[in-house]
């Protein structure tokens, strides 16, 4: 069968109306596109607009305006958000047809070239026969088919933007969200380059809920953060405002270079930075949303795994892990339960804690892929099984899931750093060196994991003294690899009493110190480093 296109305008086919909206709810249902987001937004509107006739009108500017609120200057030569959004929903149309829609009968897409949405047969249904009654009319839809087609496709439309709606609306606690809402807002004459440069960046990070300015929802924008772009002489003043309120939690003026930049061999612009800052994992706006104690359901369960991470014991472990399987159990499944859940299991092989039945690296990868299914853009997901395949010793499949990770979203200071540390394992301690100092910029202040991987990268580059200056801010912390790091940096600095007390309370815990190396998968030159400074310790 052909395919066929849902304009009536251009078709020459009539619209297999029902087969259209089962296919759209298919989705819906299967979550093939995330709830809320920016492809959710355009395949709604996509559609929509070709079943009321308008295809002819679906063009790069009118997609622009109405979906992503660019305003009257909107160039699509010069900003390229709907291209960037249409490869994505693409790429994410396929993806959902290689998995969770394999078995549909039809299909939805939009061909390259065009935006007017089409409908196929899946070559399961025309395998076994099934493809569906098409009547051809070279005179387009009667009224009654055409009135019949917009009713039913319209009626899944508002499905759609009904789910989309109780998504938003809902209390987190009931339905699996729970992360910051971030509105931008853009004052008269703002550059469009600005606004351009702001959704773009902010549209790689999956902890937040990022809103247009001129979204209509069902909700008290009060509760929404806020970035205001306005323009001022010859810069834009940027600020982060915190929701209810007018309190400004970060604010900046960046001029017009700052918004057109690519990033390039690390060389961030100063905005990049501060935008990067602000919607990190564990930036401004979390560290703010946390400490407003407002959230609930998913992110409560992140809350919990960043304190394990933060401070390794098993009653933290079991607190987060326990958090994430009952709400999956109760029917609040997404990628950042799938996420989370796999870096714990990682841990459960790395530290050897509170192991499950079965292989708990084969638990993370699993974990980790099933978070991919759920959202195939989500830059954590594939951090998640980069980890996992380090700790199987997949160096080169690791460093192709890290480098993944870091396309989607280069700016994660999180993410960036963790990479690093992984590099460190492999023996590219420059390398590391210069994502961890990038890392510091997005995320800055003290970051346990981060300040042990300056600790490993010094000390493979022979520089004892900054690595002691790293390893001894790890002191008190309840991990043993922070304890070999504060054993040895004690003994660089001469400190004989805490390098002994450190090393006994290490091997009580550890005694085979050259394994908790080798099950993490460091290279062998840098565990002889290590263990080289360790057996100069008298416990």
């Amino acid at each position: 069968m052909a395919a066929v296109n849902v304009s009536s305008k251009s078709s020459t086919q009539a619209t297999p109306d029902a087969e259209f909206s089962r296919a759209l709810e298919r989705i819906v249902e299967k979550s093939g596109v995330p709830p809320g987001g920016n492809s959710a937004r355009l395949l709604s509107y996509l559609v929509t607009e070709a079943a009321a006739g308008r295809g002819d009108r679906l063009k790069a500017f009118a997609i622009g305006q109405d979906v992503f609120q660019r305003g009257p200057g909107f160039d699509p030569s010069k900003d390229s958000i709907v291209r960037v959004e249409m490869k994505r929903l693409r790429e994410l149309l396929d993806h959902y047809y290689a998995t969770a829609g394999a078995t549909d009968p039809t299909r939805i897409s939009v061909p390259k070239g065009s935006y007017v949405p089409t409908l196929d047969p899946s070559p399961v249904a025309v395998a076994h026969g099934e493809e569906t009654a098409q009547t051809p009319d070279a005179g387009g839809l009667t009224p009654r088919a055409r009135f019949a087609a917009a009713a039913v496709i319209g009626a899944a439309i508002l499905c759609l933007a009904a789910f989309l709606i109780w998504s938003a609306v809902s209390d987190p606690g009931d339905a699996g969200q729970g992360e910051p809402r971030l509105r931008i807002i853009a004052a008269e004459g703002t550059p469009a380059a600005a606004q351009g440069a702001a959704m773009e960046i902010l549209s790689r990070f999956r902890n937040i809920e990022l809103l247009s300015g001129s979204e209509r929802r069902a909700t008290d924008s009060r509760k929404d953060y806020r970035l205001a772009l306005t323009p001022a002489d010859d810069t834009v003043l940027v600020q982060l405002i915190a929701p209810g309120t007018d309190r400004v939690i970060s604010s900046g003026a960046f001029t017009v270079s700052d918004f057109s930049a690519e990033v390039n061999d690390l060389d961030y612009t100063s905005f990049q930075i501060w935008l990067g800052r602000a919607a990190s994992r564990n930036g401004l706006i979390e560290s703010d949303y946390i400490s407003r104690e407002a959230y609930s359901g998913d992110f409560a369960c992140s809350v919990l795994t960043e304190a394990y991470f933060s401070d390794q014991t098993d009653a933290h472990h079991l607190e987060a892990r326990d958090c994430i399987l009952g709400r999956i159990r109760n029917g609040h499944d997404s990628a950042r339960l799938r996420t989370d859940l796999s870096l714990l299991y990682r841990e459960e092989h790395s530290d050897q804690r509170n192991l499950l039945p079965g292989d708990p690296l084969e638990r993370a990868a699993r974990e980790a892929q099933a978070a991919i299914a759920l959202d195939r853009f989500d830059a954590s997901a594939y951090y998640a099984l980069m980890t996992v395949h380090f700790a199987a010793g997949a160096v080169r499949e690791g460093i192709a899931m890290g480098e993944r990770s870091l396309e989607l979203n280069p700016f994660d200071g999180e993410a960036l750093g963790g990479f690093a540390a992984r590099l460190n394992y492999v023996g590219e301690h420059q390398k590391a060196l210069d994502l961890f100092d990038l890392s510091r910029q997005l995320t800055p202040g003290g970051v346990t994991w981060r300040d042990y991987g300056y600790f490993l990268a010094h000390l493979g580059l022979d520089d004892p003294e900054a690595a002691a200056s790293a390893g001894i801010g790890l002191r008190g912390l309840d991990n043993e690899l922070y304890l070999a790091a504060v054993a040895i940096s004690a003994s660089i600095r001469g400190d004989s009493a805490l390098a002994q007390e450190t090393k006994r309370t290490l091997l009580d815990r550890e005694p085979d110190l050259r394994w908790m190396f080798e099950r993490r998968a460091y290279a062998p030159d840098l565990i002889d480093r290590i263990m080289q400074r360790l057996d100069a310790i008298q416990a």
